[in-house]
């Protein structure tokens, strides 16, 4: 699809291949749970139930930062030692080379996980799940060429890859809700991060409504405990006024978002021919700083989104 640029004609037709998507079975024992993956293992093509996630670096937003910063002691140091890192994580910095880490796919919440399970529950074999990171990795290097032509970061995306026979198959969407790309500016002597990509909406939620933003934090913790979907856990704490109403997003900032995805349409269709991509991405960058100065939040924006 590409090599050097995108095609000159994109077409309007999909290929479409079906593959088998086997969920885990869930099974209780005493008071406590866990899934089972065996039925995997008579299937000769089927989705991994994994997210592959490809990590160049860490961002205020990375869930393994979250993880990192909870854990104390040796705790900290053997999770740093399964990502592969000597040094202490911290937000806005690069790896020196990529890293992925893994998350269930098929289960009521993304759970994290470490290599040795994800191996096991992938039911491949080893040498064909060490494929399948080096293939997911060798595709994140692209997609990354790509966001910098746009003038933008690609901080971490997140692949699914199917087994067929021997063979593996991406079978995802590259869009900005699965990655994490920025535009760096400069804004008084500092540098800071404006996302395009769903990580803005998780910070405006957190930023201009608080509340709620604990309130699916807390659902999605029970969910985690409970084996359920968050979604319902927290519209059943609505329905009961203990978390707050689902808040309606501020029609300007979703213009704003809406002229993000936008201006990464106009880049693919127009095969980055336009010579002001970069000037139209720093005005849309802007134009997210102004809703925040206006709204008396700019220090909170500024808190997630600058590099300490």
């Amino acid at each position: 699809v590409f090599k050097q640029s995108f095609p000159a004609d994109l077409s309007n037709l999909t290929l479409i291949e079906n593959f088998h998507i086997n969920k885990p079975h869930l099974i209780r024992y005493a008071d406590t749970s866990f899934y089972d993956y065996s039925s995997y293992a008579d299937l000769d093509s089927f989705v991994i139930p994994l997210e592959y996630i490809v990590r160049f670096g860490v961002t205020s937003g990375s869930s393994i930062l979250s993880i990192y910063n909870s854990l104390q002691g040796a705790a900290k140091s053997q999770y740093l030692s399964e990502l592969g890192q000597s040094s202490a994580l911290q937000a806005w910095t690069v790896f020196d080379t990529p890293i992925n880490d893994f998350t269930t796919k098929y289960e009521p919440s993304d759970r994290s996980i470490s290599k040795q399970e994800a191996a096991l529950i992938s039911s491949i074999s080893g040498a064909l799940f060490v494929e399948s990171i080096m293939l997911s990795q060798l595709a994140s290097f692209l997609v990354q060429h790509i966001f910098k032509q746009m003038g933008l970061y690609l901080w971490d995306l997140k692949w699914e890859i199917a087994k067929k026979g021997d063979s593996l198959v991406f079978v995802d969407t590259i869009d900005t809700d699965s990655v994490r790309a920025t535009l760096e500016l400069e804004k008084q002597n500092q540098s800071l991060f404006v996302h395009f990509n769903k990580q803005a909406m998780r910070d405006y939620y957190k930023i201009m409504h608080a509340d709620w933003y604990a309130a699916v934090n807390d659902a999605k913790k029970r969910a985690a405990a409970d084996n359920r979907p968050f979604v319902a856990i927290l519209e059943a704490g609505q329905n009961d006024n203990r978390y707050p109403t689902t808040p309606v997003v501020d029609l300007e900032f979703l213009n704003i978002q809406a002229n993000k995805f936008q201006y990464i349409t106009r880049y693919v269709l127009e095969d980055g021919q336009s010579d002001n991509y970069q000037q139209q991405a720093l005005e849309i960058a802007n134009q997210e700083i102004d809703f925040y100065v206006g709204a008396g939040q700019y220090d909170q924006y500024l808190s997630l989104n600058t590099a300490k």
